[in-house]
């Protein structure tokens, strides 16, 4: 009973409070946790949308300005934002995701290729069964 483009909009939302329950994303905090070396049981991540590039771009800055928010508000305001930009401006984003997204593939490609390291010792072979 509601118009598509607030059906747009709230949909939006709940997929920018998914992204934010599920702890993705670029914080510092995530980049220190995946800084270290990967195992070959943990798979990629795929990239990002261009919705979330923007919002992770404009969170700071929102955050500085308005204090007072809670993070499900600022996610909404930050959809609502979305929302409103203007397909030019919008390309950027998409641009930016085009790129990530085709930087994720070649990776990926270039992961499967490689061999898991095979064990060293009776003791590393132990471990990895």
């Amino acid at each position: 009973s509601i118009s598509e483009e607030e059906q747009q909009r709230i949909l939006s939302e709940q997929k920018m409070g998914s992204f934010k329950k599920g702890g993705g994303g670029s914080s510092p905090a995530s980049k220190k946790k995946n800084s270290k070396a990967k195992s070959s049981t943990e798979k990629p991540k795929p990239p990002v949308s261009a919705m979330f590039i923007f919002a992770e771009e404009k969170r700071p800055k929102l955050q500085q300005e308005r204090p007072d928010l809670s993070d499900m508000e600022l996610t909404r305001l930050l959809a609502r934002m979305w929302n409103e930009l203007s397909e030019k401006k919008k390309e950027k984003y998409k641009n930016l995701e085009m790129t990530l997204k085709a930087e994720s593939e070649k990776q990926s490609k270039e992961d499967k290729g490689k061999l898991p390291e095979t064990p060293k010792t009776a003791q590393d072979i132990w471990q990895q069964s």
